[in-house]
């Protein structure tokens, strides 16, 4: 399928929000970039580095000021049967599924990352700081009432400063470039900067049915059967030029992920130092809009 000639514009996604019981110091419009799109490196995709401010009209279709309001999106189970604990009750509910929250953990959290990774402390002692950290860091997120999966797992990202992104392949632990959480079933739940500067997260803001709407739309045979990733490069071959979000993320800040999987990557920028991110994900309930009218 070839590019469309007419540039499509930031469309209606899922919404930024700044989760309910945590307080960031920037607000959006101070912290968030869009550029014109995509450019390819073989196989991979990256964000272009024309990054700018959003639009007036374009932060008002990015950024929901009152969490938890109706969403644009009629969303409905992937799957009836699928398994899961009993959600929590609505009034108990941080975030909805078609929002991202942003979120922020103390700075004793973070503190007590690096002090479990210290180079002078034994293997074992190492890996039992780290294992207390990431289960004060889960108590802590739940106890801010984010829907976390019941099981979870958690991994610390180390990246150089100077890479096009962070997100790895699994299997040959070479940069993937901008796409869903690989393996699918363990699904992106929440990203959080560990390190000591300031990190970006790019995101395209349509869910991948979004993505096969917009497609089907546009003439393409059978969007609605691609696998994730061929639907992440026929869209991106369809719409080049579509903006993609950069969302800046002092430290401790973080971004909890809507309920649907998000193209997505980490962009360190201008770092001096390692890019070091704490990914938590888990198994979850997918929930999708259906086709944009």
């Amino acid at each position: 399928m070839a590019s469309r000639v007419e540039r499509l514009e930031l469309q209606e996604g899922f919404s930024l929000v700044t989760a309910p019981r945590f307080r960031p110091r920037r607000s959006w419009a101070d912290r968030l970039c869009l550029n014109g799109g995509i450019e390819r490196e073989g196989r991979r995709v990256h964000p272009r580095s024309d990054w700018r401010p959003p639009t007036t009209r374009e932060l008002t279709l990015l950024v929901r000021q009152d969490p938890g309001r109706e969403s644009p999106f009629n969303r409905v189970p992937v799957s009836e049967n699928t398994k899961s604990a009993d959600p929590p009750h609505h009034e108990e509910i941080c975030l909805e599924p078609w929002e991202a929250g942003l979120v922020a953990i103390p700075a004793r959290l973070r503190e007590a990352w690096w002090a479990s990774a210290g180079w002078g402390a034994p293997p074992a002692a190492r890996d039992e700081g780290y294992r207390r950290f990431v289960a004060t860091v889960l108590e802590f997120l739940r106890f801010k009432r984010l829907p976390l999966p019941v099981r979870c797992e958690a991994d610390v990202l180390a990246s150089r400063p100077d890479l096009r992104g962070n997100r790895l392949d699994p299997t040959t632990g070479e940069l993937n470039g901008l796409g869903f959480s690989t393996p699918a079933s363990r699904r992106t739940g929440g990203w959080i900067n560990l390190g000591d500067e300031t990190t970006h997260l790019v995101l395209l803001n349509i869910p991948a049915q979004g993505m096969r709407a917009l497609l089907a739309r546009d003439g393409d045979s059978d969007p609605w059967s691609l696998p994730p990733f061929d639907l992440v490069s026929r869209f991106f071959e369809a719409y080049p030029d579509y903006p993609l979000t950069r969302v800046s993320l002092d430290p401790g800040e973080g971004v909890w992920f809507p309920r649907a999987d998000v193209v997505h990557d980490g962009w360190p920028g201008a770092k001096q130092e390692a890019d070091v991110v704490l990914i938590i994900r888990g198994e979850m309930e997918e929930l999708v809009p259906e086709p944009f009218a």
